[in-house]
């Protein structure tokens, strides 16, 4: 299974550092994918979707909190940013050594179960 990493967003700050420049979820898609070099045709293409959905989304005509999963989760991949971050969420997750091992299971069960 392939893991990926996210790099953390940075919102510009005024050339003197004091003010930070507020942006829109769109804004955000924009200034990153410009940051990693990208064209929209080509975060599409890496995202497996059309060109227009991502513009649809960079142009804040959809937002990325109501597409699809799958879409929303590819452009988060594409373009480095942390889906739950870049969303405002906060989940408190588990912790992963509390997980008991998988059930095992028979493929292919006995006659007499």
């Amino acid at each position: 299974m392939k893991s990926y990493n996210f790099v953390p967003y940075e919102f510009p700050k005024s050339k003197d550092g004091q003010f930070f420049i507020g942006q829109t979820d769109n804004d955000i898609l924009r200034s990153r994918r410009k940051q990693l070099g990208l064209t929209q045709k080509e975060v599409a293409e890496r995202a497996h979707i059309t060109p227009m959905q991502y513009n649809r989304l960079e142009q804040g005509d959809r937002s990325l909190s109501s597409c699809s999963l799958r879409i929303g989760l590819a452009v988060c991949a594409v373009l480095l940013l942390d889906p739950y971050a870049f969303l405002g969420y906060t989940v408190e997750q588990p912790d992963p050594a509390s997980m008991k091992p998988q059930e095992t299971f028979e493929i292919f069960p006995s006659k007499d179960s």
